[in-house]
């Protein structure tokens, strides 16, 4: 054998090999997406066989489980939620499918009023407003505040001055 490894002893021709297989192999590995499923939503089935005006809390409880969320501020709409996600590497993941469920339930007779069934194509994308509110003054800096302080620290009070519940004050006291 000839060329660069042609004078390497076979022991570490053997390691070297071993080792750049052993690096290749984790670096297609560290690459390999990632798929990530969150929530549950149940079957088409199940949601089938709940009836609108019949089934109430507890029946839907029963056949399908706990609610992912309910409402914040009535409880009368419960949220099954799913999510399959692919991630690769460091990336920020790619939502692959979302399902979300909607039992909507009558506030007066707790009997089930209205079932909704969306998906990823349903949602809309939402932008942040990121302003912030001006404050008067200014902003210090630590090194600022710290240091400012200095000299402002204010003479000991004198005794001999007049103080709400001490005597004195140069009127006669007769």
């Amino acid at each position: 054998m000839s060329g660069k490894f042609g004078s390497m002893p076979s022991v570490i021709k053997t390691i070297l090999i071993s080792f750049g297989l052993v690096v290749a192999l984790g670096l297609s590995t560290g690459c390999a997406p990632i798929v990530e499923v969150r929530g549950f939503v149940p079957d088409m089935e199940k949601t089938q066989a709940l009836a609108k005006g019949a089934d109430n809390h507890s029946t839907v409880q029963e056949a399908l489980g706990t609610p992912t969320v309910k409402s914040t501020f009535d409880e009368e709409t419960w949220y099954y939620i799913s999510e399959r996600a692919e991630r690769v590497a460091f990336l920020e993941p790619e939502i692959l499918q979302r399902e979300v469920l909607t039992l909507t339930f009558d506030p007066d007779t707790s009997k089930l009023k209205d079932i909704g069934r969306y998906s990823l194509k349903d949602g809309l994308v939402v932008t942040l407003v990121s302003r912030t509110t001006p404050a008067k003054g200014r902003e210090l800096s630590f090194l600022q505040e710290v240091f400012g302080s200095i000299g402002r620290v204010g003479a000991l009070p004198n005794t001999q001055q007049t103080a709400p519940g001490r005597g004195g004050g140069g009127g006669n006291r007769n």
